[in-house]
């Protein structure tokens, strides 16, 4: 099938397909409606499909993985055209995906799934208020007492890095140590530290 050829297809799937929409969108996104599917390119497959989901007025779209095997270029590119348009149209939009970074700047509301179980879920702000790195001097061997809420530890030298849970449970002063400096930390941070706790504890 051409590009053409399988929106007519689609379109008659659908009550509520749009021609005017699924018009703006092809113009959009500058797709060849001549061009057979096979010839096209990872990142045209995936803006078509965008059409597709977007052209019968969805409530919910959901884009599962839609950036893999795009180079980083085009994937950057792909992803100010996808929350452009979603934006436009005002709709709900779930992805989901391992590029974590990408997703650090692209949603407002994160859950982490870890084999099958949600883990969390909540606003990616909110999330990074929360999970924090804290970096502790501390002249004892086995390091600064265990925080409230604390994830994992790792020694560099007289100071000690620990990642915790909730930075607001933090004490104001710990015995036998010093707070030197609480460090932020970006999505793909919070979601390795929180799996290495899953896996480390039964």
């Amino acid at each position: 099938m051409t590009v053409a050829e399988l929106l007519g297809f689609a379109a008659a799937q659908y009550e509520r397909w749009s021609k005017d929409e699924e018009a703006r969108l092809v113009a959009k996104f500058r797709l060849p409606r001549e061009k057979k599917i096979s010839e096209l390119s990872r990142g045209n497959l995936a803006l078509l499909a965008l059409v597709m989901a977007m052209a019968h007025d969805p409530e919910l779209v959901l884009l599962d993985e839609c950036t893999s095997g795009m180079d980083a270029i085009f994937r950057a590119e792909f992803d100010r055209t996808v929350i452009d348009t979603l934006h436009e149209a005002k709709r709900t939009v779930i992805f989901a995906s391992h590029q974590i970074r990408e997703l650090e700047f692209l949603c407002d509301w994160v859950g982490i799934i870890h084999e099958g179980k949600l883990l969390l879920e909540m606003p990616v702000e909110e999330l990074k208020a929360a999970v924090k790195s804290v970096r502790i001097e501390c002249g004892d061997e086995n390091g600064p007492p265990f925080l409230p809420t604390e994830i994992s530890r790792q020694r560099l030298g007289r100071e000690w890095l620990v990642t915790v849970r909730n930075a607001s449970l933090l004490p104001a002063s710990i015995p036998g140590a010093r707070i030197q400096e609480v460090i932020d930390l970006g999505l793909e941070q919070i979601f390795v530290a929180l799996l290495s706790d899953k896996e480390e504890r039964p």
